[in-house]
């Protein structure tokens, strides 16, 4: 986690909000550690009563539902995730403020494990057809993200994106 700040002029301070792997309990906490969010061992005091890591926290978490939410995807959901939120597009579940910021991670274990620090700049030129917040993406991540909404649309799943 704490290689992705060396690669990058931002910080753990210039996150709005994280989507954590979390196909295990324990997991998130160790991500909010290995991020630099807070010291090892205080995952759990970070996240205690909910507060903080809530839609309208210090730090929202996983505003998408997780893998309870979108099912075992494997840190795919993660990534559209924190996209739908740079962009706006979060409907009920979207994070306050103007959210530029996010972390999205993968993977069930520390070998396999990869975090994405994405951010969202304005498109050019800014346009009523490219809104201020519209967002340019990998075309890899704007694969991805087209490729989930239609699995969703297959599945009967609805998304407020």
């Amino acid at each position: 986690g704490l290689d992705l700040w060396k690669r990058t002029d931002y910080t753990v301070d210039d996150l709005d909000m994280v989507q954590l792997y979390d196909g295990f309990a324990f997991q998130p906490i160790t991500w909010l550690e290995g991020l630099g969010v807070c010291e090892v061992g205080e995952g759990h005091r970070f996240i205690e009563g909910g507060t903080r890591i809530a839609l309208d926290g210090e730090l929202p978490m996983n505003t998408g539902g997780g893998q309870l939410g979108w099912g075992r995807l494997h840190g795919f959901g993660f990534a559209f995730e924190s996209v739908v939120q740079l962009r706006g597009e979060g409907g009920a579940r979207q994070v306050q403020g103007d959210p530029r910021v996010a972390v999205a991670t993968s993977g069930g274990s520390l070998r396999l494990a990869s975090a994405r620090l994405t951010a969202a700049w304005p498109a050019s030129p800014i346009s009523p057809s490219s809104p201020s917040r519209a967002m340019r993406v990998s075309p890899m991540v704007a694969q991805c993200c087209t490729i989930l909404k239609a699995s969703f649309a297959m599945l009967g799943r609805t998304r407020n994106t």
